[in-house]
């Protein structure tokens, strides 16, 4: 069955249970298209948004990287795995103090900012080229990996029970929430490992927008995609006539036109029938091509 091309951005609601990467093959699958990748991994135990670019916007994947995320979820006092999370073994107990609650909020709100976080053991993060959960997994050693991170506003509620609290985050880029709920445990001194957790939000893009990986089809696909230049509202649109626009194309600059207001170092896409042919930088007013999704093709 022949398929019709397709680009843009698909907003997928990923369950628990299958990896990132699983999500992709079941979409390519279904659409018959091999251009497909996701842009930033949610552990197989969580479960929400999951942005995937179709086609020639796969090049602009780290855009959507970057953006910050917000998460809900809940927190299980009194016990700690080696995952950090309802997969792995439990490696301690605590008691838990009546306050805990109060505490934890507490804490989480006095540490929002910028932070060093170190990732969990079992991860994907990279080290030697090899995920750090492939380690762990051998019984092998590795030295801790460590980011800035930022926490932009967190939320700390009571459970259904008094041995968990529900919380909402909104953080970075690179940012583990079960090393924040390792973290908090530490700070208010009980074992601490994350439960239920959900991607609400990536940047502009919203949970409740997202199509169920089971409902994929060629059709529905087509209906739920976001083009090139709705998936990218950050980067403002500059108008260019034919000819300027085919010489970036073909990796020539050109002259920023008067009248138009960019600074050096601004970034700008240039679009056509909401494809997005090419993001480009500006500098000194000269317009400079950087990521060419669509070459020029002579007739």
């Amino acid at each position: 069955m022949a398929f019709a091309p397709m680009e843009g951005i698909l907003l997928v609601n990923k369950p628990r249970g299958p990896t990132s990467h699983d999500i992709v093959r079941h979409i390519r699958k279904h659409i018959g298209h091999k251009k497909v990748g996701h842009t930033g991994t949610l552990d197989p135990a969580a479960s929400g948004l999951l942005i995937l670019c179709i086609g020639r916007m796969t090049r602009t994947a780290r855009f959507f990287t970057n953006l910050e995320k917000e998460y809900s979820g809940t927190i299980l006092f009194g016990r700690q795995t080696d995952t950090l999370d309802l997969e792995g073994k439990t490696i301690r107990r605590t008691v838990i103090p009546k306050s805990i609650v109060s505490d934890a909020a507490i804490w989480a709100r006095s540490r929002v900012g910028k932070m060093t976080q170190r990732a969990p053991r079992y991860s994907a993060r990279k080290w030697k080229g090899k995920a750090l959960h492939r380690y762990a997994r051998e019984g092998k050693v590795t030295p801790d990996s460590e980011k800035i991170v930022e926490i932009f506003d967190v939320e700390i509620h009571p459970g259904r029970t008094w041995r968990r609290s529900d919380f909402r985050i909104v953080v970075s880029s690179g940012f583990f929430v079960r090393s924040w709920v390792r973290d908090l445990g530490d700070g208010v001194e009980v074992a601490t490992t994350l439960g239920f957790l959900r991607r609400d939000r990536v940047g502009p893009f919203h949970l409740e927008d997202a199509v169920s990986p089971e409902g994929v089809t060629p059709d529905t696909v087509a209906d739920r995609l976001i083009s090139g230049e709705e998936a990218l509202p950050w980067i403002p649109t500059l108008d260019l006539q034919i000819d300027d626009t085919r010489r970036l194309q073909q990796g020539g600059t050109v002259s920023l036109p008067e009248q138009t207001e960019y600074r050096s170092g601004d970034t700008v896409k240039i679009v056509d029938n909401g494809h997005v042919l090419l993001l480009a930088h500006i500098k000194n007013r000269i317009i400079q091509p950087w990521i060419v999704l669509r070459p020029w093709e002579s007739n």
